[in-house]
C-alpha cells in the first residue's frame, strides 16, 4: 500500500501487516483540480508544494495537517496514492479500496460546497445540500471507516459519524449498526442497493464499481462495457451470496410494461426496497449459460389468488 508522509509529503510503500495508521480523503472530484500520482512525483522531486495554483494541493495539506495534529503521520488520497498510469494498480487498487477505509484511522470527508454555523443540527441537515451525499464513490466512503470527520469549505469542523450515527441514520436511510461498524452482514442485498439508488457517476460502469466492496465483490474493471458493468455485478453477487433478495426491484413508475430478465438496470431501481427483509440469504444459485438455477421452496397461499395478485399489484412489482 503507497502512502504519503504527513510531515514531508514523501510517498511510501508498505506490505500487508506492515501498514502504520493512517487518515484517508473523501472528497468529490473536480475535473482538473486534482492532484494525480504523477503530479505529485514532480512536486516531490521540486520540493515545493504549492497552495494557490491549483484547488487539489490545499485538501493534501489540510489532511495532512490533520493527520499531524492527531500523530498519526501518513495519510492517503484516492488520485495521488494510485498510479492510474499502470495497467494493474488501478485494478489492485479498486479491489482493496473498501478494506483501506475501512482500517484507516479516521477518513476526512471534506465539503467544498457549504459553508456551516455553529449549530449541530443544521450542520447535519446542510450534509444533505451537498454533492458529496449523492455521489456514488462516496457510499463506501462513509460506511467503510470506523470513524468519518467532516470538514465544511473552511476546513471548519462539522460533526464525526460516531457522534452522530442516529442522526445519519435518520438522514441517509442507513441502519444504525451499518453506519457505527461498517457491517452490512444483516442486511439484504435490496437494502444495500436501496442506499446507492438516489447516487449519481461520472462514468456510467462506476456504478457498479463503486459498490464492490459493500459487497465483497472482486471483479475486473472494464471501463467502454457500459451498462454491462452493473448485469456482470449483479451476477456476481448472485454466485456469492445466494440472496433472492436481489429480485426485489421494480422499474419506475413511468416505464411502459416491457419484459425484461430478472436483474435490474441499477441501483435506483431498489429505490423502494429499503425496508426489504429476507430471512433466506444462503438459497443455492447459479448463473450457468441457459440462465439462472436457483431452488425455491413452494408452499401454499392463505386466501385466493387473486388476493395474492392484488398484493402484488400494490406492490408495484407487476
Amino acid at each position: 500500500m503507497r502512502l504519503l508522509d504527513a510531515l514531508t509529503l514523501e510517498f511510501h510503500t508498505f506490505t500487508e501487516g506492515q501498514v502504520p495508521p493512517y487518515l484517508v480523503l473523501s472528497r468529490t472530484w473536480r475535473e482538473g483540480h486534482e492532484v494525480n500520482y504523477q503530479d505529485m512525483r514532480w512536486l516531490q522531486a521540486l520540493r515545493l508544494m504549492p497552495k494557490e495554483s491549483h484547488s487539489g494541493y490545499p485538501k493534501i495539506l489540510n489532511t495532512a495537517q490533520i493527520a499531524v495534529e492527531q500523530h498519526i503521520w501518513f495519510i492517503w488520497v484516492d488520485t495521488v496514492c494510485i498510479d492510474k498510469s499502470s495497467s494493474s494498480e488501478p485494478q489492485e487498487a479498486n479491489n482493496s479500496m473498501y478494506q483501506w477505509y475501512k482500517t484507516s484511522h479516521s477518513c476526512v470527508v471534506y465539503l467544498d460546497d457549504i459553508t456551516t454555523g455553529s449549530n449541530e443540527n443544521m450542520r447535519l441537515d446542510s450534509i444533505l445540500e451537498t454533492r458529496w451525499i449523492t455521489r456514488g464513490w462516496t457510499l463506501q466512503e462513509l460506511i467503510a471507516p470506523l470513524e468519518a470527520v467532516f470538514y465544511d469549505s473552511n476546513w471548519e469542523y462539522m460533526c464525526s459519524k460516531s457522534r452522530s450515527v442516529g442522526s445519519l441514520s435518520r438522514l441517509l436511510a442507513i441502519p444504525e449498526q451499518v453506519i457505527a461498524t461498517g457491517d452490512t452482514s444483516d442486511c439484504c442485498v435490496a437494502n444495500i442497493m436501496s442506499w446507492a439508488a438516489s447516487r449519481q457517476t461520472t462514468r456510467v460502469e462506476d456504478v457498479a464499481y463503486s459498490s464492490l466492496g459493500l459487497f465483497d465483490i472482486q471483479m475486473p474493471l472494464l471501463y467502454g462495457e457500459g451498462c454491462k458493468a452493473f448485469e456482470r455485478f449483479q451476477e456476481a453477487i448472485i454466485q456469492r451470496s445466494g440472496d433472492d433478495s436481489i429480485f426485489a426491484w421494480r422499474t419506475a413508475k413511468k416505464e411502459p410494461s416491457v419484459y425484461r430478465g430478472l436483474l435490474a438496470k441499477s441501483p435506483e431501481e431498489f429505490k423502494a426496497a429499503g425496508a426489504a427483509y429476507n430471512p433466506y440469504k444462503n438459497r443455492k444459485m447459479s448463473i450457468t449459460n441457459l440462465g439462472l438455477r436457483v431452488t425455491f421452496n413452494l408452499r401454499p397461499l392463505d386466501g385466493g389468488d387473486d388476493d395474492q395478485l392484488r398484493h402484488i399489484r400494490h406492490g408495484g412489482y407487476i
